[in-house]
């Protein structure tokens, strides 16, 4: 069995984070003065970090949850539903109105609102 190097499980982070990783040749990591250069991409995110992420989401309520999947997986119809008429943006007071016509219960919507705007604010 192959022993697996702390490159390996780099490269697997990366593909497994969906970000784009290029393997580096030893020949072309080398600059004209004969020093190693290697340049990693500053905008992907630390193993840390997205375990605290995905933390953070799996602690968040079912209604939470769901409020955030129906915005973010809406289609065209649903996204006219929980759009304002006239501007045709999302706000918290139409997806209120929204859910409160689904759930029949405003007080359910109003502290699931305030649970995903602390965190919203977290992240």
């Amino acid at each position: 069995m192959a022993k697996l190097t702390e490159a390996d499980y780099y490269h697997a982070y990366q593909i497994i984070a969906n970000s784009c990783w290029f393997s580096v040749d030893p020949c072309d990591a080398y600059d004209e003065e004969d020093e190693l250069t290697v340049h990693l991409q500053s905008n992907i995110p630390s193993p840390e970090k997205l375990l605290i992420k995905k933390q953070s989401w799996e602690a968040l309520s079912e209604e939470a949850r769901e409020i955030l999947t129906t915005i973010l997986y809406a289609t065209d119809e649903l996204y006219d539903m929980l759009s304002t008429k006239n501007k045709g943006i999302l706000s918290k007071r139409s997806i209120r109105m929204y859910f409160t016509r689904i759930w029949q219960s405003k007080f359910i919507v109003n502290r699931t609102i305030k649970e995903i705007t602390t965190w919203a604010n977290q992240l």
